[in-house]
């Protein structure tokens, strides 16, 4: 079957990919005593690097969910690369594509480009390995005001992911490495990949009050997802209003990326904070 979305296949990446697996699997498997600091510093450095993602690559640099100051962008855009996902510019790029053509034949990971279960393993790793293919017609670019920390970003991006690997091992050793360097990433790497395949095969519809679905593509909400991803699971909802900095809208739902942005904007840190109205 055709997928326009695919395009030149990329070895290195797919490299990449293999080895942090095959590193962390066996980590797995030789780590025998785990010390407390290793423990809280992959905590630590997964909250981070969650955040690093859901509020700053995500929310704001992709959607523009609120403003902010120019120290607050650098430290979401080094937060969000210590998650080792890539650099902002291709990230937020293929992420508005997503939204343009969602689940549509330019959607660069949906999980109904196959037949299941390809389908869903193209949605979840498999398009990392290829290039994503855009339409002649469709350019997305960094919007200006952001194209200095974006190319700060993109400079630095290697050295930074190396420090997530690094300060472990310094605070805690071998077993730091392993279990908040490589472990931390890969676990990190599959509750991201999740959004794209689970959320868009499994969980509810985003319901109105009058029991109407709001969106009629196929994103859906899945709890599990957004425990692990600080908020990223209430896809459904996001797909209803990309733009709104919460993604869980009920009072109840976890959000700790809506949280924080709340924090932020009390103590002024962030402005403008675009949020869903049921109006």
């Amino acid at each position: 079957m055709d997928n326009p979305a695919k395009g030149r296949f990329r070895p290195g990446i797919g490299l990449v990919i293999v080895l942090l697996h095959a590193i962390a699997i066996t980590a797995v498997f030789i780590i025998q005593d785990v010390s407390g600091m290793a423990l809280v510093v992959a905590g630590i450095l997964y909250a981070i690097s969650s955040l690093g993602i859901t509020v700053g690559y995500h929310r704001y640099f992709t959607h523009g969910a609120f403003q902010c100051g120019e120290g607050v962008k650098y430290v979401l855009a080094f937060a969000g690369a210590l998650a080792a996902e890539g650099p902002l510019d291709k990230w937020c790029s293929d992420h508005r594509q997503h939204h343009r053509f969602t689940d549509g034949e330019y959607d660069p990971h949906s999980p109904y480009a196959y037949r299941q279960p390809l389908g869903f393993l193209w949605a979840h790793v498999g398009w990392l390995f290829w290039e994503t293919a855009r339409p002649d017609s469709y350019h997305p670019s960094t919007p200006a005001q952001d194209e200095a920390v974006v190319a700060w970003q993109a400079r630095w991006y290697w050295y930074i992911v190396v420090l997530g690997f690094l300060i472990p091992a310094l605070l805690a050793g071998w077993t730091g490495l392993l279990l908040a360097g490589f472990i931390r990433i890969v676990a990190h790497l599959h509750v991201t990949w999740m959004v794209n395949s689970v959320c868009h095969m499994w969980g509810a519809r985003p319901m109105g009050l009058d029991g109407v679905v709001w969106k009629n593509d196929k994103s859906r909400n899945n709890l599990l997802v957004a425990m692990l991803s600080m908020g990223e699971g209430w896809h459904g909802n996001h797909h209803v209003k990309p733009n709104s900095a919460e993604l869980g809208y009920r009072w109840y739902q976890w959000d700790p990326g809506k949280w924080l942005i709340n924090v932020m904007e009390l103590v002024r840190l962030v402005w403008d904070v675009r949020r869903f109205s049921r109006a």
